[in-house]
């Protein structure tokens, strides 16, 4: 950050749009005290809803059997809370309202030892000593500078479901790590959001396999709301 508080920098590319704010996103974040601060220093984290944000306070990861457990806890660390919950089109929300953009349409991209010039189709080119290319998968400036990229499949299929809860989740948030099957419930608010990722895209995926800790699933009394079935390819 002080090495750029002297340096111009511009942002090119129009804000997204937004849907308005219904439900839950299926897309959440939690994010660490760290991370939260940094928010605040720019002035993002006052512009969340505060309805839209949930701390956690403790955390109970369960393994393969009953006797792999690790729990963290806040107040035994000493700390307000893990982290934050987050919805992603929430902070793409706040983020965007702090930026000012130039939504030009960039056409070609020139790149010598001094420096890298990017042209545009309606607009003046810009010269500049770095360009970053934050631009998504298909990245203008990944293609127009040469680089490759190599794309496989994940290979994996991946349920996600909002709950209602009858009962407090006290924000805590579950994790299970199995050789097969990785499943958590994270705490958006008065829900769980419900997390399933299988190793195999064939197949159904089975909900009703929740061993640990015994009763939760029953305990807290959670009505489903939404289920999305997502996937992905990575890039390198």
């Amino acid at each position: 950050m002080r090495a750029l508080r002297a340096t111009s920098v511009i942002l090119i590319g129009a804000a997204p749009p937004f849907a308005a704010l219904d439900g839950f996103d299926p897309r959440v974040y939690a994010l660490s005290p760290g991370n939260v601060e940094f928010l605040r220093a720019l002035g993002v984290w006052a512009a969340l809803p505060a309805e839209r944000l949930t701390p956690v306070h403790r955390m109970r990861i369960f393994g393969d059997d009953a006797r792999s457990v690790l729990e963290f806890d806040a107040y035994e660390a000493g700390a307000a809370e893990l982290a934050w919950i987050v919805e992603d089109s929430a902070l793409q929300r706040a983020l965007w309202a702090g930026l000012v953009s130039t939504p030009h349409r960039c056409e070609r991209l020139q790149i010598d030892e001094h420096a890298a010039l990017l042209s545009f189709s309606d607009a003046a080119p810009l010269s500049a000593k770095l360009v970053v290319g934050a631009d998504g998968a298909n990245s203008f400036v990944r293609h127009a500078a040469g680089i490759a990229a190599t794309e496989r499949d994940y290979g994996q299929a991946a349920l996600v479901a909002n709950f209602k809860c009858e009962r407090p989740h006290s924000n805590i948030a579950y994790q299970w790590c199995g050789v097969y099957r990785d499943k958590g419930l994270v705490i958006v608010n008065n829900s769980f959001k419900f997390q399933v990722a299988d190793p195999t895209t064939s197949g159904p995926i089975i909900l009703n396999d929740i061993r640990y800790p015994g009763r939760l699933l029953t305990s807290t009394a959670l009505t489903p709301v939404s289920v999305q079935a997502t996937g992905g390819t990575a890039a390198r």
